[in-house]
């Protein structure tokens, strides 16, 4: 079965479609598509400061940042207005001696990040001295000794290795340790991490996993509606949506809390100089001891190499992955994604895109998508993808989804609104099944909506009507009256066989004399038609009053009224409402039978029509009196718009015709 282009909705040839996106397009559709929706060529290529607008000259002073182009005085200026605390931007800090960089100080940028050109001077000068002293002696990562110029040695990897500790460790397949190994402690359970244990490495310390998950289960607070809420990592309280905050290696603190860090995290001697700490053994560094600088900061010697042995113990282990946004192991298969070189959870970084961009535009309101109506700071809410639902409207959906999920139910044509057979000749368009012989008739007014107003096209001469021509409708079709005349013999011939004409509204003859007018085979007064008219007209369209679902009292046009579902209902039947349906949430829905009232049990043969449980004897005692109800309202032939008298009607692909009509059109199409 051939499927439909998604632009047009025609049907798609095997030969000459394109699937893109999981959806077939004829090729030619999809490429004026391409072409409407491509951007024009960018009339202003001038780089624009995007704070002022105004053009950013090649002589200005200007800055860089996420690829476009400011004005410097514009940036130093928005930096202090848009800072949360409006006394004083937040200032640099050196990386070498931890103390903050003023604006009038000489400063240099390495990476990034702002140093006092003092320190960054200092710290070459030590780096050089080093080296002029001699070379950087290499050690040998099986024995942790020193390779000398004397010893036979081997190049592994870009490393020194001794020749005889890689024969040893090649022969035995085990790496030698000359030291000992110093034994880890979990800092949770205080207890030894044995090489047998299950253990996971957390800020470069060994834990027991059980710990691990039992730490993590009890530390994560919980709100009285059962969403895991964010703490600060320095005082462990929890962080409010009115809390100034900021987020530091993936985890949020109160802003007060890193500022009050930052200060006792810089210790001073006593003439008030900034000291340096070992970032290992956290002792002071004096000028006297021998140190090294990794990463920036400075650390003993002795530290770095009593520290190396742990380092390259614990690399052999795999290291566990923690997930910065809901502080859960991402294991190796979890579908993630690396952000500023840590790995997320997939599902964290797209639920929190929609959180970010509106942190960056302000708040906005959010719209819950099942009732199209606010969600109100204090509404009892559900975020399901990213997106804020009324806990109400989720939990009344659910019965609907269940049953969807349930099994198949009984599809209905959302066309004729008849029930879809198995063995019926069906079509399935937007996830639902049609009749194909209502999809067929649908189309003509479809491709004409989507083509727009044209000529319509005479069925017997194919030639156009123009506005003009003198012209009659046949079957919802223009005909030229001259096309017609012509063709009126034999149809009359074949419809009617050898007999007076009969007017079907006044029930007289039809003399050749008379005025008339032929509508679905059959000759008319013409002044018959003309006073039937206006009653067809009315009883086809008719006023048809809205009735509130909740009430079943008629909504009037000066009511104060509200659309939920596409359905107006009275507001104060939706507020009196409300408190049931919330009662309802707490609880699995019972369905309740439209027709009967009385509930359906899952025992109960049922039927879903409408996305509601019915009783299946209910619906089956209830399709005679909708067939009665039907035949008590007046019944217009598709092809002349007059009512239909029982006695020449006929029914075809769930239609009434009069049967004359019909005859006419079937020919008509032959």
């Amino acid at each position: 079965m051939s499927g439909n282009c998604a632009i047009c909705g025609e049907p798609i040839e095997s030969g000459d479609k394109l699937i893109v996106s999981g959806k077939e397009h004829h090729r030619w559709c999809f490429q004026d598509q391409k072409v409407k929706n491509s951007p024009g060529p960018v009339k202003n290529a001038a780089g624009q400061c995007p704070i002022c607008n105004q053009d950013v000259a090649p002589d200005d002073e200007k800055i860089i940042i996420s690829g476009k182009e400011q004005h410097r005085r514009c940036y130093e200026e928005s930096r202090v207005t848009s800072s949360p605390i409006a006394r004083k931007p937040v200032a640099a800090i050196c990386p070498l001696c931890n103390d903050e960089v003023t604006s009038s100080d000489d400063k240099l940028i390495i990476s990034g990040k702002e140093h006092h050109r003092r320190c960054y001077e200092e710290s070459r000068a030590s780096t050089q001295t080093k080296v002029t002293r001699g070379p950087v002696a290499s050690f040998c990562p099986i024995c942790n000794e020193e390779v000398v110029a004397g010893d036979d040695k081997i190049i592994i990897s870009g490393k020194e290795q001794h020749r005889r500790c890689y024969e040893e460790a090649k022969a035995s397949s085990q790496p030698k340790v000359t030291r000992a190994a110093t034994a880890a402690f979990c800092p949770l359970c205080g207890q030894e991490v044995v090489s047998g244990d299950e253990k996971i490495i957390i800020g470069g310390k060994d834990h027991h996993r059980r710990c691990y998950e039992e730490n993590r289960a009890q530390n994560r607070p919980k709100s009285p509606r059962g969403r895991v809420t964010q703490t600060c990592s320095l005082c462990s309280e929890e962080i409010t949506s009115s809390d100034e905050k900021i987020i530091i290696g993936g985890r949020e603190q109160h802003r007060r809390c890193y500022e009050e860090s930052k200060v006792q995290a810089r210790p001073k001697s006593p003439r008030g100089r900034v000291v340096q700490t070992c970032s290992l053994c956290s002792e002071e560094i004096s000028p006297s001891d021998e140190k090294i600088i990794i990463g920036g900061r400075e650390q003993h010697r002795r530290c770095y190499e009593e520290n190396k042995p742990q380092t390259q113990t614990r690399a052999k282990g795999p290291v566990a992955q923690i997930c910065p946004l809901c502080q859960q192991e991402v294991v190796s298969g979890d579908d993630k994604v690396i952000i500023g070189g840590s790995e997320h959870h997939r599902r964290c970084y797209e639920e929190s895109k929609p959180q970010a961009a509106s942190r960056a535009r302000g708040p906005v309101a959010a719209i819950c998508p099942l009732c199209e109506q606010e969600v109100a700071t204090g509404d009892d809410k559900i975020i399901l993808g990213g997106k804020e639902n009324h806990r109400r409207c989720y939990e009344e959906s659910k019965p609907q989804a269940a049953a969807k999920a349930r099994g198949p139910a009984t599809p209905i044509c959302p066309m004729c609104e008849q029930e879809v057979a198995n063995g019926d000749d069906k079509i399935i368009l937007g996830g639902k099944e049609h009749h194909r012989r209502c999809y067929e008739e649908s189309k003509p007014q479809a491709a004409a909506k989507a083509r727009g107003p044209s000529a319509p096209i005479c069925p017997l001469c194919e030639q156009d009507v123009n506005t003009g021509d003198d012209k009659i409708i046949l079957g919802g079709k223009e005909h030229h009256r001259r096309c017609y005349e012509e063709s009126k013999p034999q149809a009359a011939a074949k419809a009617r066989g050898p007999a007076t004409p009969v007017c079907p509204l006044c029930e007289q003859d039809v003399v050749p004399s008379d005025d008339k007018i032929i509508l679905g085979g059959k000759e008319h007064h013409r002044r018959c038609y003309e006073e039937s008219k206006p009653q067809a007209q009315s009883r086809a369209r008719g006023p048809v009053a809205a009735v509130c679902p909740l009430c079943d009292q008629e909504v009037a046009p000066s009511d104060d009224k509200i659309i939920i579902g596409g359905k107006e209902q009275h507001r104060r039947c939706y507020e009196e409402n409300k408190p049931q349906a919330q009662v309802r949430t707490r609880g699995p829905v019972a369905s309740v039978c439209p027709m009967c009232e009385q509930e359906v049990i899952p025992s109960d043969d049922k039927i879903i029509i409408g996305g509601r449980e019915h009783h299946r004897r209910c619906y089956e005692e209830s399709k005679p009196q909708q067939t009665e109800t039907r035949r008590a309202v007046a019944i217009l032939c598709p092809a002349c718009g007059v009512d239909i008298n029982s006695q020449e009607k006929i029914v075809v692909e769930g239609k009434e015709w009069h049967r004359v009509c019909y005859n006419y059109n079937d020919y008509a199409r032959s």
